[in-house]
Order: structure tokens, then C-alpha cells, then sequence
């Protein structure tokens, strides 16, 4: 029992250990309009695998909400990284370049019909 109460004490006070992202990386978003027609930003964190990137992040609109994005990444032998992201009763598909960082980008709605084609700039990595 001793040696039960000890654990449970070390757990507790022990130190915490945080699992940081492999990258942070925020885009402006051209062409994409979720709140007005001013720009509205992508905030990713990017996980890398074996084989595969996970993201989960935000589309903050120029409003000032935000809208949980989250899916699924794969490299190209072109260097490009290309994403499908849901994002709330959408989905974008995402294709990043990964020399400067800039890509494009396509708003899809739930029947799979592309609504708007825009442009991703890079401006914050982390």
C-alpha cells in the first residue's frame, strides 16, 4: 500500500511533461471568406508521423471567431505538403509549398462542390 501512495504522490508532484509540436505556423488566407471579405487567418499545428502529418488548429475569421479545423497531411515527391481539413460543415484542401511556404487553397461544402479557390502566404512559423 505504501508503495501505491508513494506513486500516486510522485505522479502528482512530479514534473508534467507537455508534447509541443513538431511545427506552429500560421497563414493569411486570400479569397476564402468566413466572416467578411477581409482576410482570415489558418493556425496549424503540424504533427509529423512515419508517413503522415496530422494538423489540428483554427480558421480565425477577420471577426474574430474561430472555427476548429483538424485532418490529415501528406508529402508529394514535388515538395509540396497536401492537407484535408475539416472545418465545420466544410472541408479545405490545402497545398503547401514547402521551399517558401505559400499555397493554395479550396473551401468544399458537405455535397463535395467547391465554393472558392484562395491563396495561403506564410507569416508566422514556430
Amino acid at each position: 500500500m505504501q508503495k501505491f501512495i508513494t506513486f500516486c504522490l510522485l505522479t502528482m508532484w512530479g514534473f508534467n511533461v507537455y508534447a509541443d509540436s513538431d511545427y506552429a505556423a500560421t497563414w493569411r488566407m486570400s479569397g476564402i471568406d468566413f466572416g467578411t471579405d477581409a482576410e482570415d487567418q489558418l493556425v496549424l499545428d503540424l504533427n509529423e508521423g512515419t508517413r503522415f502529418v496530422t494538423a489540428n488548429g483554427i480558421v480565425l475569421d477577420d471577426l474574430g471567431d474561430a472555427f476548429p479545423a483538424t485532418g490529415t497531411c501528406y508529402f508529394t515527391t514535388g515538395s509540396f505538403l497536401i492537407c484535408n481539413l475539416a472545418v465545420d460543415f466544410f472541408s479545405l484542401d490545402i497545398a503547401i509549398d514547402l521551399t517558401d511556404g505559400s499555397g493554395l487553397v479550396q473551401l468544399i461544402d458537405y455535397d463535395g462542390l467547391s465554393l472558392f479557390d484562395g491563396s495561403l502566404t506564410l507569416t508566422e512559423v514556430k
